[in-house]
């Protein structure tokens, strides 16, 4: 056998075995990868990033949760579906299956209320019977302006779904009537998104038992020693209020005087902003609100979310024995007050940071007031950029005792155009196409001289 033919016997035999090398260590890869999972979210707005409150809630939860994606084949929304991988990835008791509905009619009308088989594209949260549905249309913003999606809501809608088929016990709030009070309509669809059920009651009839916590929304007639005295024991009990104060109303002196006792002081005033850069809609009666420590705000505010209040009475807290009362909101130090009969033509009286939303807590009883019930209104629910929502949701975890969203947001879809210039276009083209041909066209040469010595 000449050399010439016993080298290329010998390169083909080391080509083989560098293929099935190749093959073996690919084959390993997948098996870790599969495994251990190794992926980072490089995308420009952390699309695929779980923030701190999920990765937390799935460490700790102890129950098992099926999740159903309804998606055919070739209909699969692989951004969605990544996100739920990685759900699965944090907690082992996450069960992800994909499901085509055309292929398992039963179990999609099993979660069909209608009997009419679920839409391609739904996610079902199963634990122990109890279900929720989340349609891939309330997964995201779409806008019809520029003519694509905007925002991503995914894991916002996930963990709160998680979080309600895993809770034991319903949130039942309790709206009080009797005193001109709003009805609200605009907070009922965030309630039971977030599994809250929302009842009216009159406190002639008493406070039930099954009461998670109380809302009173902007009253206008004062309440009665009776009324003050049912909400006293139910406080003394441990139970949480959330008042809304009506920005316009006046005459509440009783109630007034009890929040009073509360270490909570709400004044028949406006508070108006005097910080130009925090100034809404060219009048200083809507703003930007400054946020101080406190649970239900500390994580909207440190991550530099907006929340707009608008026509708002200041809410002073104050010093009273037994009872620590914090400030959750306040303008700039730029911040001043006028009285409500003079708020157009008013002198104003410059006050600094201006308190207009606070919290008192005292035994086992808790209480937040909002100067205005204006914060929390469907347009400023429903407004991406605002964390009005975050806000209301907080303070109602906080009243009840649950754990407070520290950061869930929508994720933008902006998209980023990459542009260069001719010279970088050259630069590219020369890596991914020249570099490699080069190295190509220098094998094939040293092959040729070799073949022929």
């Amino acid at each position: 056998m000449n050399k010439n033919k016993k080298y290329g016997i010998g390169l083909t035999l080391f080509s083989l075995l560098l293929i099935a090398i190749i093959i073996v260590v690919n084959y390993g890869v997948d098996m870790l990868a599969e495994r251990y999972p190794l992926k980072a979210d490089l995308t420009r707005n952390g699309i695929y990033k779980l923030s701190d409150y999920t990765k937390n809630l799935l460490h700790d939860l102890n129950k098992d949760v099926s999740v159903y994606a309804f998606y055919s084949e070739s209909g699969k929304n692989d951004q969605i579906l990544e996100i739920l991988y990685r759900y699965q990835r944090e907690s082992s008791h996450i069960h992800l299956q994909v499901v085509s509905p055309e292929e398992n009619p039963a179990l999609s009308l099993k979660y069909d209320e209608s009997n009419k088989g679920l839409n391609e594209g739904t996610i079902i949260f199963d634990c122990d019977g109890k279900f929720t549905t989340v349609a891939e249309s309330d997964m995201s913003n779409y806008s019809a302006y520029l003519g694509y999606e905007t925002e991503l809501y995914a894991e916002e809608k996930f963990t709160e779904s998680i979080v309600y088929v895993t809770s034991d016990v319903e949130k039942k709030v309790y709206t009080v009537t009797g005193h001109g009070e709003g009805n609200g309509y605009e907070m009922r669809n965030v309630l039971s998104q977030y599994g809250y059920l929302k009842s009216e009651i009159s406190l002639a009839d008493g406070i039930p038992s099954d009461a998670s916590l109380l809302m009173i929304l902007a009253p206008v007639r004062d309440f009665s020693e009776t009324d003050i005295s049912v909400l006293d024991a139910y406080l003394n009990q441990g139970g949480g209020l959330f008042i809304a104060l009506d920005p316009s109303a006046k005459g509440l002196d009783t109630l007034n005087v009890y929040l009073s006792e509360w270490g909570i002081e709400a004044t028949d005033e406006f508070a108006l902003e005097g910080d130009a850069n925090r100034i809404a809609f060219n009048t200083s009666l809507m703003f930007y609100a400054t946020g101080s420590t406190h649970p239900i705000s500390s994580g909207i505010f440190s991550n530099n979310y907006l929340v707009l209040v608008s026509n708002t009475k200041p809410v002073y807290p104050k010093e009273v024995s037994g009872v620590t009362s914090r400030a959750i909101m306040t303008t700039s130090e730029k911040g001043y007050v006028v009285s409500a009969d003079d708020v157009e033509n008013g002198k104003p009286e410059l006050k600094g940071a201006v308190p207009i939303a606070a919290t008192a807590e005292k035994d086992k009883g808790k209480i937040a007031v909002f100067g205005s019930n204006l914060y929390f209104v469907d347009a400023l629910f429903n407004e991406a950029d605002l964390a009005n929502k975050e806000l209301f949701l907080n303070s109602l975890d906080w009243l009840s005792g649950s754990a407070v969203n520290t950061g869930i947001r929508p994720k933008s879809l902006d998209a980023s155009v990459l542009t260069m210039t001719k010279a970088q276009a050259n630069t590219v083209i020369g890596i991914v196409i020249a570099i490699p041909l080069i190295i190509i066209a220098f094998g094939v040469y040293v092959w040729i001289r070799r073949r022929h010595k």
